[in-house]
């Protein structure tokens, strides 16, 4: 994406678009690593321990990681 700015004559954004790329991988790391020790403290496999913070906020999504593992009624 920064090449592609430069390229098309746009380096001054190149920054803007770096800055942005890196922010985006930050965050995507964080959810991980939420999604991470989610799946671990509620036995849920990573691919849906990541939807349900995808899906949910945190505290919903750790009430919603917990109802999985009751017996039901």
């Amino acid at each position: 994406t920064v090449e592609l700015a430069k390229r098309a004559g746009l380096g001054r954004l190149a920054p803007v678009a770096n800055g942005l790329l890196r922010q985006a991988q930050r965050r995507r790391e964080g959810l991980a690593a939420s999604a991470g020790s989610l799946g671990l403290r509620h036995s849920l496999p990573d691919w849906l321990a990541r939807l349900l913070l995808q899906w949910r906020p945190a505290d919903q999504a750790e009430a919603f990681a917990m109802a999985c593992n009751q017996a039901p009624a």
